[in-house]
């Protein structure tokens, strides 16, 4: 006997109908057998789970006619265990696929579906003397708005009649995966794409509006950011391929970077972003600490592994092979959630049996958005 007749028969024998036991065992199927670790989605049954839910609830349901078995499957527990199991091989999937580059933002979250306004560019107030018997002055920090936009993203993943009395639930988790690998690689594609100040293919974008400062899309990655908030502030290393030389020439850019009132502000960068194609030569970078030869200035000591720890990531997503970044990407790039991940089950659809013997539907999606706050804090190096 497997998981789901034995689970469904003892909750028979303690409800007495199958009406109220139907829902009781699915909370049961899910929160206990599926909250095992050791469980595996691809233990379970498909047809088994059929059987025991949507024709035990519905047992005049004839298996030859797909409109009939859709609204059995429509109206019995099916449907949430099913999501249940499916989202069991998604999510992971999804999370996968993002390859780490979820590190490389701030999440927030907003209550707005459109767009999101937060504090951009701030000049910090100069700290200034308190004698004794004075009042502490009120600071005079100045924060510019910065615009997110949200938009939602998501895809239907079908199920028909043959994968569910064929009992193919190898076919149906596969596609569960599929689904999600797809999903991170769009929020991985986001993400880049924002960073890198590209147009968003997620937003069909003609242009990139990565940074929207005071209401306008302005240049990120510039060796002159005077006609944005007046003062210069290089981020942009020219012909510069990844070597000791060029990170010396990236921190140098940041150790002079200023805020809007021409002061100088500390950047602590904690990643490099490279072309997979470029990854072992930045992984060299972060972690061989020999990467200088004998005769170099530095003694054959590669200084910004040694004392910087900065970590690599790769993006197949990176417009060129030559272009990499340095810097605190989490502190200048933002991920605005408005719906996280999620798996929903859709009601009865008999068009869809009727026309392509879909028996079961299920949406996977996320509403989101990514943006800049600001431009100080990820250098572009290009050679």
């Amino acid at each position: 006997m497997g998981k789901v007749k034995e689970l469904m028969e003892a909750q028979l024998n303690e409800s007495g109908d199958i009406k109220t036991a139907a829902p009781i065992f699915g909370k049961r199927f899910v929160n206990e057998v599926m909250a095992d670790p050791n469980f595996k989605p691809s233990q379970v049954s498909i047809r088994e789970l059929f059987d025991e839910t949507a024709l035990r609830e519905n047992p005049e349901t004839d298996v030859n006619n797909p409109r009939e078995v859709a609204e059995a499957i429509g109206h019995s527990i099916f449907p949430y265990v099913t999501k249940e199991l499916i989202a069991r091989e998604l999510l992971p999937a999804y999370e996968y696929a993002m390859n780490g580059i979820e590190n490389l933002v701030t999440e927030m979250e907003t209550s707005r579906p459109d767009y999101e306004y937060i504090a951009g560019v701030r000049a910090i107030s100069k700290m200034p003397r308190v004698r004794p018997g004075q009042n502490y002055p009120v600071s005079d920090i100045g924060e510019k708005s910065v615009r997110i936009e949200v938009a939602k993203f998501g895809e239907i993943l079908e199920i028909e009649r043959e994968l569910v009395l064929s009992d193919q639930t190898g076919q149906i988790l596969n596609r569960a995966r599929m689904a999600g690998e797809m999903m991170g690689e769009h929020r991985h594609q986001f993400i880049v794409e924002t960073i890198q100040d590209s147009a968003r293919t997620a937003l069909d974008e003609a242009t990139s509006t990565a940074l929207v400062y005071n209401g306008s899309a302005v240049t990120v990655y510039s060796s002159d950011h005077t006609a944005v908030d007046g003062v210069t502030n290089d981020n942009l290393a020219s012909s510069s391929a990844i070597s000791t030389a060029s990170m010396d020439t990236v921190y140098g850019l940041f150790g002079v970077m200023t805020d809007e009132k021409s002061r100088y502000i500390t950047v602590v960068p904690k990643a490099i972003l490279v072309h997979p194609t470029k990854f072992r030569t930045a992984w060299s970078m972060c972690t061989d600490l020999s990467l200088e030869s004998t005769s170099s200035a530095n003694r054959g000591a590669n200084f910004y592994a040694q004392k910087l720890g900065l970590v690599p990531y790769q993006s197949p997503y990176i417009s060129t092979t030559t272009d990499w970044y340095v810097g605190d990407f989490a502190k200048q790039t933002v991920w605005m959630w408005y719906w996280k991940p999620a798996v929903d089950r859709q009601g009865v659809d008999s068009d869809a049996a009727f026309e392509r013997d879909v028996v079961a539907r299920f949406k996977y999606y996320y509403s989101a958005g990514c943006g800049l706050r600001d431009y100080r804090w990820v250098v572009k190096a290009t050679a």
